[in-house]
């Protein structure tokens, strides 16, 4: 893990002035007093008829499908970081510590460069398949689960106050079972391309 902290700091040092700079942004921790927590309501009134609410990022995180992309997801990250490791790049990094890019050799950079590539190939293919998965909810598991529910009007999350609905009026988790019968499983986790604007990052 240390390797790896050290590394994401020669990445960030990659586009500023030196290696300690970044690293110091990296891994310094938050500072400041503990943030209060807000006061939600304990006590909600009667449902409104036919009021439905739902939340997309519950339903895509509690599906099948959407557990299988977060496993797979994890699983790519996990050899990325094992591969990272056993390439023992906290030594070959350590003697560049506080020192100016410029100076870290041509073939470490290129790994660290590759590294980070791989990292931000993960997370844009968990995004891109999140995003595949959310879309599927609208061919045929919201319209059942709104006529199910007998709903006459329906608000997504980005729509009201979290905390300030009834959470009676939540048909998150019959959009979840509905998006279950539509896709049980998910394909494989192929990584896919970045951007050319970022490939060079």
């Amino acid at each position: 893990m240390k390797s790896r902290v050290l590394g994401a700091a020669l990445l960030a040092a990659m586009s500023a002035a030196t290696v300690a700079g970044a690293q110091t942004a990296q891994t310094a921790p938050a500072q400041g007093q503990q943030q209060p927590q807000p006061v939600l309501p304990t006590r909600h009134g009667t449902v409104l008829p036919g009021l439905c609410t739902y939340n997309i990022a519950q339903v895509v995180g509690q599906s099948i499908a959407g557990g299988q992309i977060d496993q797979q997801s994890q699983a790519f990250l996990t050899a990325a970081n094992t591969e990272f490791d056993s390439a023992n790049l906290e030594t070959q990094l350590a003697p560049y510590e506080g020192k100016p890019t410029s100076e870290v050799p041509a073939a470490l950079l290129t790994k660290m460069t590759a590294y980070r590539q791989r990292i931000q190939q993960i997370v844009v293919t968990q995004r891109q398949q999140k995003s595949a998965l959310a879309n599927a909810i609208e061919f045929g598991p919201l319209a059942k689960a709104y006529e199910e529910r007998n709903c006459s009007l329906l608000l997504g999350v980005e729509q009201y106050q979290p905390g300030y609905v009834n959470p009676s009026a939540d048909m998150s988790p019959t959009v979840t079972q509905h998006l279950n019968e539509l896709v049980p499983t998910w394909p494989a986790f192929q990584l896919v391309p970045l951007p050319p604007q970022q490939q060079g990052q």
